[in-house]
């Protein structure tokens, strides 16, 4: 009764699930063995697109850095190859490796239209780690670059204060530019002011090798009033310089030092402007009672003006000595003098000539310089003295130039009665301090190694001409 009676083989569950594992590992196996090149190749593109990001970063900061030290030589008149070399030692510095190739354009566009902005693109060829082994390039290059340029950043200078050494002792301890006065000076032009001694800067963080002083510039009693002001270093008082442009710019210190806007003026010599430069000695000249005289432009040893109705002819006085009761090479303090369109250049070289000899520069051909005094200068209203005009002369606009070797110092004593002082020109010199005194409104420009300012009225420095404006360097991309 038994016979059609199936026998059926009953399994534990464990049995059942050991044998469900068995299959499905199998499955897995080959469903990783299909996935396996996607998941390598997600994973290489993960960790070498990390490394690419990365590897384009460093560039990029190398570039910005190249065409920015770049940009700077060539704002200061760097040629083509040297610019090119600065921008390479630029990018070596910034990245360890040596195998980049660095590509320098200068190019010009509307954001440097004075001048050439510069271009840097940095190539570096790059192993990858994974993603070649899902069938990509197993090198590749990554590229980054950068543009530069410079632009003005301030007014045409109506002053620039050349020390920028803060271990260069200035002539006046308190700041290489010093005002006092208990009425505001104002100067319609920049002031530009390369010394690196400490102070403040325009948020009254201190800035500098120390706190001052000496300052880069300082202010007392009063303001200062510029239509832009710029310092190396740093101010006794942020307060006390204020800044009257038309772009709300305010005071700007710890700041680049500007190069010397003279730098490439000639001493006077017969090759250089026969015009107005003349070989002649015209030996000593000293004016102290009521006799007319009239000057020749020349070779003076030295001078001294105290009296008398003294008139010059334009063109170049060339003083090389002093007076050897006064120790003065120019003395000009009284008289009726007129002296228009003239420059005077003094130099410590004693035996000067601008016929082209050569200039010795041993004790026995060059007075002492030091800290004395070279030049006094005292307007009043009997004496007018402006510059030299001649368009057609590297000389033209300058009233008074003072030899690059000569440290002696020069004072401008201007107390005419007159709302527009009688003295005009460019005061240019760059190795000795200046001391001015005025009370009325100045047609002048300075460059010198430091100056100090005594206000003593209404003074306003207004130069019709002015020199050459700050400028800074900006990444344009």
């Amino acid at each position: 009764m038994f016979k059609n009676q199936r026998h059926i083989k009953l399994r534990s569950p464990e049995a059942s699930a050991l044998a469900s594992a068995g299959a499905r590992s199998g499955k897995i196996l080959v469903l990783c063995a299909v996935l396996l090149p996607a998941i390598l190749a997600i994973v290489g593109l993960v960790v070498d697109s990390g490394m690419l990001y990365l590897e384009r970063r460093v560039l990029r900061n190398a570039a910005d850095a190249a065409a920015s030290a770049a940009a700077l030589e060539a704002m200061q008149g760097g040629d083509a190859e040297t610019i090119t070399t600065i921008a390479q030692n630029a990018a070596d510095r910034a990245l360890a490796d040596s195998d980049v190739l660095v590509q320098v354009r200068l190019m010009s566009d509307s954001f440097a239209r004075e001048s050439q902005s510069v271009e840097v693109e940095l190539t570096k060829s790059l192993r990858t780690h994974l993603v070649h082994i899902a069938g990509s390039r197993q090198t590749t290059s990554v590229r980054s670059s950068a543009v530069a340029g410079h632009q003005a950043t301030t007014e045409g200078a109506a002053i620039v204060i050349l020390n920028e050494d803060p271990d260069r002792r200035s002539w006046e301890w308190h700041a290489d530019f010093l005002v006092v006065g208990f009425r505001p000076t104002r100067v319609e032009g920049a002031l530009l002011v390369n010394s690196k001694h400490g102070g403040f800067d325009e948020h009254g963080d201190p800035v500098g090798p120390n706190s001052g002083p000496p300052y880069a510039a300082a202010c007392y009693y009063s303001r200062f009033c510029a239509s832009d002001i710029r310092v190396a270093g740093g101010v006794n008082h942020p307060d006390r310089f204020e800044c009257t442009n038309i772009h709300d710019r305010t005071l700007a210190a710890n700041r680049l030092p500007v190069p010397d806007p003279l730098e490439d003026l000639p001493p006077p010599g017969l090759h250089v402007d026969r015009e107005n430069v003349i070989g002649k000695e015209r030996g000593e000249l000293e004016a102290t009672d009521l006799e007319r005289r009239r000057l020749e432009p020349g070779v003076y040893e030295w001078i001294r003006i105290d009296g008398g109705l003294v008139d010059f002819d334009p063109g170049v006085y060339i003083v090389r000595d002093v007076n050897p009761r006064t120790g003065l090479a120019l003395d000009i303090r009284s008289g009726q003098v007129n002296a228009e369109g003239v420059m005077f250049f003094i130099t410590n070289q004693i035996d000067y000539s601008p016929n082209g000899s050569r200039r010795r520069q041993d004790r026995s051909t060059t007075r002492a310089s030091g800290y004395q005094t070279g030049v006094y200068i005292r307007v009043r209203d009997s004496i007018r003295l402006t510059a030299l005009a001649d368009g057609d002369s590297p000389y033209d606009g300058i009233l008074l130039y003072q030899d690059r070797l000569d440290h002696r110092r020069i004072w401008i004593d201007e107390r005419s009665h007159r709302r527009s002082s009688r003295i005009a020109g460019a005061v240019y010199a760059p190795s000795a301090h200046c001391r001015l005194y005025g009370r009325s409104r100045l047609n002048m420009r300075f460059v010198t190694r430091s100056m100090m300012i005594y206000n003593l009225g209404e003074l306003t420095i207004a130069p019709e001409d002015l020199f050459d404006p700050a400028r800074d360097v900006f990444l344009v991309e």
